[in-house]
């Protein structure tokens, strides 16, 4: 997506980010496992399936097609 930056956030450098690059970080999976206790991550997983439906929130979580 870095390499996209331009196409993927397009007008990202009007904001705070000077160069559309920095707009994504390293994209490494599970960065931010551990910061959320288990309760918060439940209550998110709720609130997607009741916002997003399940299949959207699955895609928001994992990627992937949407059949």
């Amino acid at each position: 997506m870095k390499s996209n930056a331009e196409k993927m956030a397009p007008g990202a450098t009007e904001g705070i980010w000077k160069d559309t690059g920095n707009f994504f970080h390293k994209g490494t999976n599970k960065r931010w496992e551990g910061v959320l206790t288990d309760e918060q991550v439940a209550a998110y997983d709720d609130l997607a399936k009741r916002e997003l439906g399940a299949e959207l929130a699955q895609w928001l979580e994992f990627g992937g097609r949407i059949n």
